[in-house]
């Protein structure tokens, strides 16, 4: 799905496809707020022990939060395809309590 299929699908769940494009970019960016939230809170759980060791030691050795960010991404390629779907899961989540 490209960036643009996901800004569509993302802004037609929450039925902004009409509103103005700051609306739009502050609705994007919320949901990918929330998702990045959620991915990080999983990404313990995807990394292996001994993955998880090394995630620990750069941590502690202060690296830089893009060279983790580089090193997870490297080491866990379907992060991209999972911060997309949370992104439309966050979206419908949002839609679905706008209806309530």
């Amino acid at each position: 799905m490209s960036d643009d299929e996901l800004r569509a699908e993302i802004l037609g769940a929450l039925d902004m496809k009409d509103v103005p494009e700051d609306m739009q970019q502050e609705a994007l960016y919320r949901v990918e707020a929330i998702a990045n939230e959620r991915l990080a809170a999983a990404i313990p759980d995807l990394l292996n022990e001994e993955q998880q060791a090394h995630f620990n030691a750069m941590y502690d050795e202060n690296k830089s939060g893009d060279e983790i960010i580089e090193w997870v991404h490297s080491e866990l390629p379907q992060l991209d395809d999972a911060m997309r779907g949370l992104m439309i899961d966050v979206a419908n989540e949002v839609a679905e309590d706008a209806k309530k």
